[in-house]
């Protein structure tokens, strides 16, 4: 079964992180494009842990990330067998890694999204906020994975436990619950997901997650 590492990191507004040599051009461009300080430093920040899963995952150093797009904006290592998807929401930072092409989103249950409804539904059937959350997780993770534009109709996104079916084909997924958050991870067949939550970039202090963080298969939200 394929396998996909998922490393989280919590921002604890002490980090004291700065643009380095190692920063891809597709990270420097969206740090220029930008104005506000908050997502600056939290885009420094996600260069850094990135930086920190990629020498993981291949177990050696790199001098530069190395990043490209494919047509659709999708970002990608280059001349590395290694794939990466990002996904951050508040104060976390979620990196999946494998070794084809993989996707996560993160969403914090929020009652305010209630109207994003209107969106991921054709019906008219009142839904309760965690499964808006969770479906909005799901279908957003098959936006990502395909690389479709943001203004793709969600309502043409369905799915059942397993699989997610679109206009670009379907994937498998799973959905997981941590504290509150729905977290959803795609990937083209079935696959296993290993959480790893980093204390520190600048360490190997690793912890193994999955028992912090739960499937969801279950109707409850519904």
């Amino acid at each position: 079964m394929n396998l996909v590492n998922t490393y989280i990191y919590e921002i604890t507004g002490t980090e004291n992180y700065q643009i380095e040599s190692f920063f891809s051009s597709y990270r420097l461009n969206q740090i220029n494009s930008s104005s506000n300080p908050i997502i600056i430093n939290k885009m420094i920040i996600t260069e850094h842990f990135l930086k920190f899963v990629i020498e993981k995952e291949l177990n050696k150093s790199i001098n530069i990330i190395n990043i490209e797009t494919t047509k659709n904006g999708k970002p990608y290592l280059v001349d590395e067998n290694l794939f990466f998807n990002i996904t951050h929401k508040g104060n976390l930072i979620l990196i999946a890694t494998a070794n084809d092409e993989v996707s996560i989103d993160i969403e914090k249950v929020n009652i305010k999204h209630l109207k994003i409804s209107n969106k991921l539904y054709n019906d008219k059937v009142y839904y309760s906020i965690n499964r808006i959350i969770k479906d909005f997780t799901i279908k957003e993770s098959y936006i990502k994975f395909f690389g479709l534009n943001i203004l793709t109709n969600m309502k043409l996104i369905n799915h059942d436990d397993k699989l997610i079916e679109g206009p670009s084909g379907t994937i498998s997924y799973k959905a997981f619950k941590y504290k509150d958050y729905y977290i959803t991870v795609a990937k083209e067949l079935e696959f296993k997901v290993n959480f790893i939550k980093i204390k520190k970039l600048n360490s190997n202090d690793l912890i193994n997650y999955n028992k912090y963080i739960k499937i969801f298969k279950s109707k409850e939200e519904e």
